[in-house]
């Protein structure tokens, strides 16, 4: 994550990386969580209700990039 962080980030600035890094780490972090609940035949009300949180959280989040898509004009990749 670090790694693309560096690669990624919009200036190379310790805040900016580190923010970048972030962005990465949030995007994979739900997975072990989705796995263990993929396993479990029985899930809580509140975790079934923070996945799908999550799930719609990350909705909004792309339908965010397609608007500033259109309103900028170009691909920003992380943000």
């Amino acid at each position: 994550a670090v790694l693309l962080g560096i690669i990624t980030a919009h200036e190379w600035t310790l805040p900016e990386v580190m923010w970048t890094a972030s962005i990465w780490v949030e995007s994979v972090a739900i997975i072990p969580q989705l796995l263990l609940l993929q396993r479990m035949r029985e899930v809580e009300n509140l975790t079934s209700d923070f996945v799908g949180a999550m799930g719609a959280y990350r909705a909004f989040y792309i339908l965010n990039w397609i608007y500033r898509y259109m309103e900028d004009g170009h691909i920003r990749w992380v943000g």
